[in-house]
């Protein structure tokens, strides 16, 4: 039997029964992967892949290995694609195939996989707390606001300036600093009493229909109408959608990630600032947890085992980023790596505040921003580069020190 389908299958949690059926009670032959290759199927934006399995025969011998190609999207030839498959195909072990996720690269590659995830914790147990998804509004164009109508809001009301938080969007988050950009959030969680906010209550009133949830018993009108607001749940009109029962962690210091990424990006917040739900939040300020996860081996770690999304841009999801090895340093490392990675904070955060103050500074004189993004380049490639983080990544001392979120 053989399949032709996208593949989402073979990396993401609701397909693990597919995957343990194909391993326990069928025989995997055969796997190949596309990535995101585009001219399969011109009108469609797939992620093609093909799987060859069969019923075992219990009189034949199982063989030990599986047939495996990977060829990335833009080397999937146009024509001539059975030679290049044969090509590019190599065995892996049917050892190697479980319920899990499913990782399609060559033996030298495994290898080296293996054994980053054999010298590492699982990030959630190396920091002794567990990533938290953003917060989730249900309708962003009512909750989520500029300084011009946060500040009417403020004006009308200064009470409501403790609902209206700043907040980041995934696409703010760099690598060691996250620049905020003057964006607000109306952070109406479970159980705020709106009456006492009239200037946000009239805000929201505004946007009534979009804001209010599903009844549980609500049936459309006509064939094919949709219900004009937020989703089913038990939160008010007027609430924030998904509940955020750790919203306090917002308030306090932490590691800040993008959940869609091409690259390594994490970055270490101290201030109160929240992010809506295409970021997550490490409630941890630990600084050899940021150094490794912004590294070129954890990056080469997440892009061969975490799932792709369009264009290979990487899925960080917590069940996935939770699961992030950490090599446990040894006592000297991580005290390097906490003053590397405090002075590439600092030299980020002065680099992208000198690059926003040169381009306003040159619109304002009627100068291109390119004229003055190169003068930004220029000078900050005079300073001193800090050495590589590869080189403080020794194999730890025999036993693990016991951590602390902070």
């Amino acid at each position: 039997m053989s399949y032709v389908v996208t593949n989402k299958w073979l990396k993401a949690g609701h397909a693990e029964a597919l995957r343990g059926l194909f391993t326990t009670s069928g025989q995997v032959e055969f796997v190949a992967h596309f990535g995101h290759a585009k001219h399969f199927f011109p009108d469609a934006d797939v992620f093609p892949s093909v799987i060859v399995v069969r019923k075992p025969v219990p009189s034949e011998p199982v063989p030990l290995d599986t047939n495996v190609c990977v060829i990335p999207r833009d080397a999937v030839p146009q024509k001539g694609l059975s030679a290049a498959v044969a090509a590019a195909t190599y065995p892996l072990p049917r050892a190697s195939f479980t319920k899990e996720s499913w990782t399609l690269e060559p033996p030298d590659v495994m290898a080296l996989l293996q054994k980053i995830s054999r010298n590492g914790v699982p990030l959630a147990e190396y920091t002794g707390v567990k990533p938290l998804y953003g917060i989730k509004t249900g309708f962003n164009e009512a909750f989520l606001i500029d300084t011009p109508t946060r500040d009417r809001l403020v004006r009308d009301d200064s009470g409501c300036a403790e609902l209206i938080k700043p907040y980041l969007r995934g696409q703010d988050i760099e690598r060691w600093h996250a620049p905020w950009d003057g964006l607000w959030m109306i952070f109406t969680r479970r159980g705020i009493d709106i009456d006492r906010y009239p200037s946000v209550k009239r805000h929201l009133q505004a946007m009534r229909l979009q804001l209010e949830p599903k009844p549980p018993d609500w049936q459309p009108p006509s064939p094919g109408a949709k219900w004009p607001g937020r989703k089913e749940g038990g939160y008010a009109w007027y609430e924030v959608q998904d509940p955020v029962d750790y919203w306090r962690e917002f308030e306090k210091p932490k590691i800040l990630i993008r959940r869609t990424d091409f690259y390594a990006k994490l970055a270490l917040d101290r201030t109160d600032t929240h992010v809506n739900d295409s970021a997550l939040i490490l409630p941890c300020t630990d600084k050899w947890v940021l150094a490794t996860a912004n590294s070129p081996a954890s990056w080469f770690f997440r892009f061969r085992r975490f799932p792709h999304k369009k264009d290979e841009a990487l899925a960080l999801d917590i069940p996935y980023v939770e699961k992030l090895p950490i090599p446990d340093p040894s006592e000297a490392t991580d005290t390097i790596a906490d003053e590397l990675v405090e002075s590439l904070i600092q030299h980020t955060g002065l680099q992208m505040r000198t690059r926003q103050s040169t381009i306003g500074s040159a619109t304002s004189l009627g100068l291109p921003s390119r004229v003055a993004l190169s003068r930004c380049r220029t000078g900050f490639m005079r300073t001193a580069s800090s050495p590589p983080f590869e080189q403080l990544c020794p194999r730890a001392a025999n036993g693990r020190r016991p951590r602390s979120p902070g």
